[in-house]
């Protein structure tokens, strides 16, 4: 009898064609593993601009440290080290004043924590994200610098540029635009300095300035300004008050000697406030009046 030993087995065109399926499977795995990899750091990354967002509103809700982060230290209407401009500098697209966001103290007279920055690299990333530009814009309006004033009120923009991956070898930037208000000073030759901010810009934020006269004697050198005539809300915060003296010899009063004078305010209640002026020299008899700036804003 005649036994057939049957053959098995795989022939060298079946193994090279499975090792090539496998090597293509083991590719299309890698790939997916790529994508999916890829697909989460741009979701974190997603999530990281939301939250970016979230905590540059909240920092500029709080007046203390939007002033603060803007204006540097001091309390209000008196920065210890101005920050000042032209607005001519910072009124396109491509200029800006380069800013940093920071916390402040309870009293809000001093910076505290750096919270966000552009050009410091240990506070330039937010998770995914690196912050590559932190700008202030004063954009309402090109070309001209603002006139004399030393109390006015104008919008701008705190833009932001973050840069994210969205692949290994490509990045993209991201902008993101807060409007904020400004309160500014600028003097003769159109140097504005930054007194206070805030990025309410809906109507239930109030501001104001105005100008009083006062004197000529100790029995006519107070004034009282009442904001509710204003639109101040009686329910809302107390307000914001500065007050300057701005020309010790109103009127020009003929033989006046008067070289100083200055004023100061008294809050009478939450929307009135007296200003009483006092002057160092005054051997006109009591001739001559004194005037005095006011501003007030309420958040």
């Amino acid at each position: 009898m005649k036994i057939k030993l049957q053959e098995s087995g795989f022939s060298i065109v079946e193994v090279l064609v499975t090792i090539g399926l496998l090597g293509a499977a083991a590719l299309g795995v890698m790939q997916l593993m790529k994508n999916i990899g890829q697909g989460q750091n741009f979701a974190k990354s997603s999530a990281d601009e939301i939250e970016l967002r979230t905590e540059i509103r909240l920092l500029l809700d709080e007046e203390r440290f939007c002033r603060l982060s803007f204006a540097g230290n001091g309390p209000f209407g008196s920065p210890a080290t101005p920050v000042t401009f032209q607005k001519t500098n910072i009124d396109e697209n491509h200029e800006g004043l380069d800013v940093e966001l920071w916390l402040g103290n309870a009293q809000g007279t001093a910076r505290t924590n750096k919270k966000f920055s552009a050009t410091d690299t240990s506070k330039n990333t937010y998770g995914k994200l690196r912050i590559t530009s932190m700008k202030l814009i004063m954009n309402n309006g090109t070309g001209t610098n603002y006139p004399e004033n030393p109390f006015l009120v104008d919008f701008g923009e705190l833009r932001v540029t973050v840069e994210k991956s969205v692949s290994e070898t490509q990045k993209r930037s991201v902008p993101m635009k807060f409007p904020i208000m400004m309160g500014l000073s600028t003097d003769s030759s159109g140097n504005t300095t930054i007194i206070s901010c805030s990025r309410d810009t809906t109507p239930q934020l109030r501001a104001a300035s105005g100008q009083n006269v006062v004197g000529p004697d100790s029995a006519s050198n107070q004034a009282v300004v009442d904001l509710a005539l204003y639109g101040f809300n009686p329910a809302g915060k107390d307000p914001h008050i500065i007050v300057s003296e701005h020309d010790y010899n109103y009127g020009d009063a003929e033989g006046n000697t008067m070289d100083a004078s200055y004023c100061g305010f008294t809050k009478i209640s939450k929307l009135v406030f007296q200003v009483t002026c006092w002057a160092s020299t005054n051997s006109s008899s009591g001739s001559v009046q004194s005037s005095f700036d006011w501003m007030a804003i309420q958040n």
